[in-house]
């Protein structure tokens, strides 16, 4: 799963400028790290990270594997949080709806 929030372009892969900006915003993890991440990573030199590689890198580093996962769960707190106000401002906009709608029926009561 951590893959598939790393690959938000759904290709299948990541590319090393992809897996450094995201490790050097997320984690502030040097430009030189991540090249050094993501060539220990890509292990048939092919200038993508694939799904399986990256398992197998997370299974060898258990340290990168944590990383991975902290990275997971903030991903998914901040979908809720998303949810969580999408909810909310629809509910809003839905209230400002029938508040609209009210008045309306109102107003077009008095015109006739």
């Amino acid at each position: 799963l951590a893959f598939q929030l790393f690959d938000t372009d759904n290709k299948g892969y990541m590319t090393q400028e992809e897996l450094c900006h995201l490790l050097s915003k997320t984690f502030n993890i040097t430009e030189r790290d991540t090249e050094k991440i993501f060539q220990d990573i890509n292990s048939d030199n092919s200038g993508k990270i694939t799904a399986d590689q990256f398992e197998s890198f997370t299974k060898r580093k258990s340290e990168y594997s944590n990383i991975f996962a902290t990275y997971e769960e903030l991903k998914l707190k901040e979908q809720q949080k998303s949810g969580e106000k999408e909810k909310f401002s629809n509910g809003h906009a839905a209230a400002e709806l029938e508040q609209w709608s009210t008045q309306a029926d109102k107003f077009s009561k008095k015109l006739q």
